[in-house]
């Protein structure tokens, strides 16, 4: 071993055998940082820009690293409107124009034994800019991509507007509805508005419409008998201040004589709809539509399959 000056050794053509060493100490007396042999070992070996499991990660001249298996973000603790985990995706472009990414993910299964498309991206996400960026302009789209025997290609896009486009030969909008049990006391709220509520009890049920407001006119509530009423009473009713307006057919399954009737929703004095009788209807089959119109008034329209002769069921109670 030689001595090269009063602060550096030579340890050229010798072999160090340690646990421990300390480094960056600037003058006599101080310590310095300590790397264990088992931080030592983390460093020995790895490659910048890959992920090699017990080994540090460094980031290559690109500042790029491939290979995680899996990403865990925490954000802090709390409640309210607190970050939970946040993956931020950003450009490094100065000046964004039209069609730019501002950031992506891509789904890919690259170690696939069947190769060619098997290997290919199959799904991406990215947001794209719909014009060029100023102080005053951020228009910004986001991007769905997905793949069947090609590279993942746009198929559903949600514009800086809001706009929903689904493109492509086959596009379709697939949308399943809320399904709502029916039950002894089951209140209704806005949000569900468009469901289909099941009407598969065959005793007694009450069922409340949301109050209407100026807000939510429009909504929309969809009732199917898919079990036949047989006791107690089923009840469709409205809040206080809000009223049927419209009319059903009654249909009797008991004869082929004149077997229609059409009862009418006044929309000042009716409130419900109410079964307690198989003349009232509620059979298997019927179904009822009821759609908010005005602040205070529900259109009613539907089918109610009953036997043994009609009786009302427009209930101003």
């Amino acid at each position: 071993m030689g001595v090269k000056n009063s602060r550096h050794l030579d340890f050229s053509g010798m072999s160090l055998i340690c646990n421990g060493i300390r480094v960056n100490a600037d003058k006599a007396g101080e310590h310095g940082t300590e790397l264990t042999g088992t931080e030592i070992v983390y460093l020995d070996g790895l490659t910048p820009g890959t992920v090699t499991a017990s080994k540090a990660v460094v980031v290559d001249s690109s500042s790029a690293i491939a290979g995680f298996t899996n990403i865990e973000l925490d954000g802090p603790a709390g409640t309210g409107t607190a970050t939970a985990g946040l993956l931020e995706l950003n450009t490094a472009e100065t000046t964004v124009v039209a069609l730019d990414q501002l950031g992506r993910i891509d789904f890919a299964a690259p170690l696939e034994a069947s190769g060619t498309d098997a290997i290919l991206v199959a799904g991406s996400i990215w947001a794209e800019a719909e014009g060029t960026f100023t102080a005053s302009v951020n228009t910004t789209a986001l991007v769905f991509a997905t793949g069947s025997s090609e590279a993942a290609a746009e198929k559903v896009r949600i514009s800086s507007g809001g706009k929903l486009s689904v493109l492509g030969p086959n596009a379709h909008i697939a949308v399943r509805r809320e399904i709502i049990a029916d039950g002894a006391n089951v209140i209704l709220t806005e949000g569900q508005s468009g469901g289909y509520v099941n009407m598969d009890l065959t005793t007694g049920s009450l069922t409340t419409l949301p109050e209407i407001t100026s807000l939510n006119i429009g909504m929309t509530f969809d009732f199917c008998w898919s079990a036949s009423w047989a006791s107690g009473s089923q009840k469709i009713i409205c809040t206080t201040g809000d009223f049927m307006l419209g009319s059903i057919i009654k249909f009797d399954t008991d004869t082929l004589t004149d077997p229609l009737a059409v009862e009418a929703y006044n929309g000042s004095t009716h409130l419900a709809v109410l079964i307690d009788a198989a003349t009232d209807g509620g059979l298997i089959g019927s179904h009822l539509t009821f759609t908010a119109i005005s602040a205070t008034q529900w259109s009613i329209e539907g089918v109610l399959r009953h036997t043994g002769g009609v009786t009302a069921s427009a209930s101003t109670t």
